[in-house]
């Protein structure tokens, strides 16, 4: 199967601020697919690791979501070719919906940049989908995954969770997709302990 497209000549993001660039949001599989049992997505058969699926704008500190403009549904071509590294249909097509039709990207443009930084990210080996639950904090998962990845600053991630689990491993990026360090607690919204889900 062809990758994505590649951004056109000439992207139409949405007008830069001081403060403007991305978030790009990185599910973390065991968790969804244990509180989505039965799902038939592709992240949970079998269970993958993280998964890429919200790439949001971000202006002047506020993420651009719930647009009343624009596509609604991504074609089903783009749809596809998304899949291949989104690994989830259903929640592709939320994510366009909340998240990707604010961008002031085409759907073309927007899912060339969504597959351009999950590319770009290595996950460490300590977070591929084990048999056990292993217990953790924010700092060591957030340093390990810095560690992999070359210049990627710790204060450019964040991690959230859903009571001790974790969900989910934010990383900002600026206009350029260059990491962007974060004013936000780097531990997000977790508690001092975490525990990392194992296969369900």
């Amino acid at each position: 199967m062809n990758a994505v497209q590649a951004p056109s000549e000439a992207p139409s993001p949405a007008p830069a601020t001081s403060t403007s660039g991305w978030i790009a949001r990185f599910f973390w599989s065991p968790q969804y697919c244990a509180r989505n049992r039965g799902s038939r997505a592709a992240q949970c058969e079998p269970v993958q690791g993280f998964v890429l699926r919200d790439l949001i704008r971000v202006v002047d500190g506020k993420s651009l979501e719930g647009c009343t403009t624009g596509a609604v549904s991504l074609s089903p071509e783009i749809l596809t070719q998304m899949l291949q590294f989104t690994k989830n249909a259903p929640e592709t097509r939320a994510s366009w919906r909340i998240y990707g039709r604010c961008s002031g990207l085409s759907e073309v443009d927007y899912a060339a940049y969504t597959e351009l930084v999950d590319r770009r990210i290595w996950w460490p080996q300590a977070y591929s989908p084990d048999a056990a639950d292993v217990e953790t904090t924010a700092q060591d998962i957030l340093a390990t995954v810095a560690s992999a990845n070359h210049k990627l600053p710790v204060d450019a991630l964040s991690t959230h969770c859903r009571r001790s689990y974790l969900e989910s491993v934010d990383i900002r990026f600026d206009d350029r997709f260059n990491y962007v360090r974060s004013s936000a607690p780097p531990d997000g919204n977790c508690k001092a302990a975490i525990r990392v889900r194992g296969k369900p």
